[in-house]
């Protein structure tokens, strides 16, 4: 084992540089807490690029068809309106009451607002919602075909805007009028609230709300 005389020299050690021993623990820990709090967006959000259907489609949208910018509140509240006849027809079967982390239950309605400080506008539904699978599979990739037609008929009208509804591309119509847009979602069968955002560069981020649980149920879609 150590010896006497060797503990002691240790002991002696320890005493004589005690206080940088703490300096050294302390400033380890807020080494250790400033990394958490700078590199906690990159730790939490998982990047995944858009599928080649909708980067050939935001192309289109954002530097074709850009004549009528309000036609994206028009899809949104279209979205919106599906959502909830979707948990409308879920519970006559399945009925639920999900509350968020306030304990309020969602409202079957469609809410906007707008903030004139931040130049942002928000449109809440507290339809069906989206799992975190739903947002990459709905909001990653179009049909298979889904930009073959756009694009071919698009071709033969003339850059006609009402397409866009038709062939279920509505939502990157919010593009249009926005540099970041985040989705924020809360489906039934998910205990976690996802927020997908992106800045229509080709990627989206998919990661775990920080606010937690605000819906209750239901999908938030920012634009800024």
């Amino acid at each position: 084992g150590i010896n006497a005389e060797y503990m002691g020299v240790l002991r002696n050690h320890f005493e004589k540089h005690y206080a940088l021993y703490v300096m050294i623990l302390k400033w380890g820990f807020l080494l250790t807490a400033l990394a958490l709090v700078v590199f906690s967006d990159d730790i939490r959000k998982e990047t995944h690029e858009f599928k080649s259907d909708v980067s050939k489609m935001l192309d289109i949208i954002i530097h074709s068809l850009y004549t009528n910018r309000n036609i994206f509140l028009r899809e949104v509240i279209s979205n919106g309106s599906d959502a909830l006849d979707k948990i409308r027809i879920l519970y006559l079967t399945n009925p639920k009451d999900p509350k968020n982390k306030d304990k309020e239950s969602p409202t079957m309605d469609i809410r906007i607002k707008s903030d004139k400080e931040s130049r942002t506008l928000t449109v809440t539904d507290g339809g069906i919602g989206m799992t975190r699978n739903d947002l990459i599979d709905h909001l990653g990739s179009l049909g298979t075909s889904g930009t073959k037609k756009f694009v071919e008929k698009l071709a033969e009208s003339g850059s006609d805007m009402n397409l866009i509804g038709q062939f279920g591309v509505g939502f990157y119509s919010v593009f249009l009028v926005a540099d970041n847009v985040k989705v924020a979602s809360k489906h039934d069968d998910d205990e976690k609230q996802w927020v997908w955002e992106s800045t229509a560069d080709g990627n989206f981020f998919i990661y775990e709300d920080p606010r937690g649980n605000t819906l209750g149920r239901g999908t938030e879609l920012t634009l800024e």
